[in-house]
C-alpha cells in the first residue's frame, strides 16, 4: 500500500525539489544569490543527490558531459512492471527541464519497434536491468526528440532502479548515506546478488568511479558534490509529513 501511494504521489514529491533546483540554478547564473557555496539543492543529473549549487555545473559536466538526458526508470518490485519514468535534462551542467511519465500514462503503452514490447512490460520481458535499459533507450530517445527536438543530439542515459531502492534512498538522512546506497545498489552483484540499480550505459568517468571500492567512491563523489560537507536532508514528502497549519 505504501509503495502504491508513493508511486501515485511521485509527481508532487519530485516537483518541489526539481523546480527548486532549476530556479536556484537560474538565480545563481544571474548572480541574484550570494554565498552559493552555502546552498544545497537537488541535482537533476541524479535527483536523489543533494549537491552544493556552486559545484553543480562542474560536477555534472565532468560526470555526464555538456548536454544530456537521463531517464530514471522505476520498476515495481511486486509486479516487475515499470511504475514510472522520470526524465531530466542538463545543459552545460545546469538543470534545464524534466518530465514524468506516470504509472497511468498512455506513453507506457508505446511499443518497441523491433520486439513489440510495451514500455511498461519491458522489465518483465527481459528480467535483466541492463537489457531493459538497452531496449528502453531506443523508445525514450524518440520521446525526448518529440518533446524537445532542439536537444535531439544530446547524450542519453537510462538508469534502471527497483522501486524499493528509490524509497529507501529517499529516506536516507544525509548526502553521505545516499551515495553509499548508490554504490551498494549498483555493486551488489559483486557478492552474487542481482543488481538493485544500474546505468545503461554509464558515462566513462562515472563508470570508473563506480568500479572503485566503496570507501574511495564515497570520498570522490562527496568531494565533487559537497566538498566533503555533511548535508542533512529535509523531509518534503506529501503523505509522510503533514502540517495541520498548512
Amino acid at each position: 500500500m505504501a509503495m502504491r501511494e508513493t508511486v501515485q504521489d511521485f509527481y508532487e514529491i519530485v516537483k518541489i525539489r526539481l523546480e527548486n533546483a532549476i530556479q536556484t540554478s537560474k538565480e545563481i547564473t544571474n548572480r541574484n544569490i550570494k554565498f552559493s557555496d552555502q546552498i544545497f539543492s537537488c541535482s537533476l543529473a541524479i535527483p536523489i543527490i543533494s549537491i552544493r549549487t556552486d559545484l553543480q555545473q562542474g560536477t555534472n559536466v565532468l560526470l555526464f558531459g555538456n548536454s544530456c538526458d537521463i531517464s530514471f526508470v522505476v520498476i515495481d518490485d511486486l509486479t516487475s512492471e515499470i511504475a514510472f519514468i522520470l526524465n531530466t535534462h542538463n545543459e552545460q551542467g545546469l538543470p534545464m527541464s524534466w518530465f514524468l511519465i506516470g504509472h497511468d500514462d498512455e506513453l507506457l503503452n508505446r511499443k518497441h519497434s523491433k520486439f513489440g514490447y510495451k514500455i511498461r512490460d519491458i522489465s518483465k520481458k527481459t528480467k535483466n536491468l541492463k537489457k531493459c535499459g538497452a531496449l528502453l533507450i531506443d523508445i525514450l530517445r524518440d520521446i525526448r526528440n518529440e518533446r524537445s527536438p532542439k536537444w535531439n543530439k544530446s547524450d542519453y542515459y537510462t538508469v534502471m532502479v527497483q522501486a524499493g531502492g528509490v524509497y529507501n534512498t529517499g529516506l536516507e538522512q544525509s548526502n553521505y548515506e545516499v551515495l553509499d546506497y548508490i554504490w551498494d545498489g549498483i555493486n551488489i552483484d559483486r557478492i552474487g546478488w542481482d543488481r538493485y540499480m544500474t546505468f545503461y550505459h554509464p558515462p566513462t568517468f562515472l563508470e570508473t568511479l563506480l568500479k572503485m571500492d566503496r570507501h574511495s567512491f564515497l570520498l570522490r563523489l562527496c568531494g565533487l558534490s559537497s566538498n566533503y560537507k555533511l548535508y542533512i536532508h529535509q523531509m518534503q514528502f506529501p503523505g509522510i509529513y503533514n502540517n495541520p497549519g498548512d
